[in-house]
């Protein structure tokens, strides 16, 4: 499920800054720097989330993003090649009656998989522009905390047609159960990473993509951090945020700011040994950073 997730047609930067920021405690969250007590974090939930809990299928529900040219999502039944699917239908905006992408997957209980069949493109009258078929990319959804799995897979392209295939590796692990902010305020979510490599006949690996995405159970992922790494692109290690801001879903968020008032002395420190990833709103504006 993670590689169209990580489609790399990616239009728009933003600004990713680490979890352990100061700045952060102050919006909601997160612990702070020097200065008085530190607010506490955001409630914990009953129970760890598993990977399978945030794995469900999200079918009925329709999501809106920030920062994509696609921010309606809907995942509805469907078929794909004539298999019975999930599809995952993505739309530039709230009226459009043609999905410019969709996604296809498969949820399977019993043996605790999901597997990505493939993605098609459409132009604005509907008619795919391309089609995609993966085969063999079956994800586990019975990961644990710091555990992770690589798959190596085919992509077979069905239209435009005479194209070659190719193979691709990818690599996920489930890193954490983190407290997120999102618009409406915070959540637990299922911290997953996707590193995504080209396989050349020889058996050379070309590291395609890497991609943080913060899934909560029901509603696919809810934030995802998406760094392209072809050598060349323009965009080369510029990442990219696609962010929640609301959902026809059951999201529980708890209150957005601190849970208890920040010093300005802590607001205005930053923790040593902080990493901080910062991107503009464009090439452009990157590029002159």
């Amino acid at each position: 499920m993670f590689q169209s997730i990580a489609d790399r047609s990616r239009f728009r930067l933003a600004v990713l800054f680490a979890g352990a920021c100061a700045v952060a405690a102050c919006g909601g969250g997160g612990g702070g720097g020097g200065g008085d007590s530190a607010p506490a974090p955001a409630p914990a939930p009953a129970a760890p989330l598993t990977l399978a809990t945030c794995l469900q299928d999200p079918t009925g529900v329709t999501n809106t993003y920030l920062n994509t040219t696609r921010p309606r999502r809907e995942w509805r039944a469907g078929t794909f090649l004539g298999q019975a699917v999930t599809a995952r239908l993505e739309y530039a905006d709230a009226t459009t009656t043609h999905p410019s992408r969709a996604s296809y997957y498969q949820y399977d209980t019993t043996a605790h998989t999901v597997t990505t069949l493939g993605h098609e493109d459409f132009d604005a009258g509907g008619a795919v522009t391309r089609q995609e078929q993966f085969v063999g990319l079956v994800n586990s959804t019975t990961l644990a905390v710091g555990q992770n799995e690589v798959k190596t897979y085919t992509v077979k392209t069905l239209v435009p047609a005479a194209t070659a295939d190719r193979s691709e590796r990818s690599t996920v692990t489930y890193e954490a159960n983190q407290v997120i902010s999102l618009t409406g305020g915070r959540t637990d979510s299922c911290r997953v990473k996707n590193v995504i490599e080209s396989i050349a006949a020889g058996g050379a690996a070309t590291q395609v993509s890497v991609e943080t995405l913060h899934l909560v159970p029901g509603l696919g992922f809810v934030k995802s951090y998406y760094k392209p790494m072809t050598a060349g692109a323009p965009d080369r290690n510029q990442t990219y945020l696609t962010e929640l801001v609301s959902t026809t879903g059951t999201l529980a968020l708890a209150a957005p700011n601190a849970d208890s008032p920040p010093p300005l002395t802590q607001c205005s420190a930053l923790q040593t040994g902080l990493s901080l990833v910062l991107t503009a709103s464009s090439s452009a504006e990157a590029n002159s950073a």
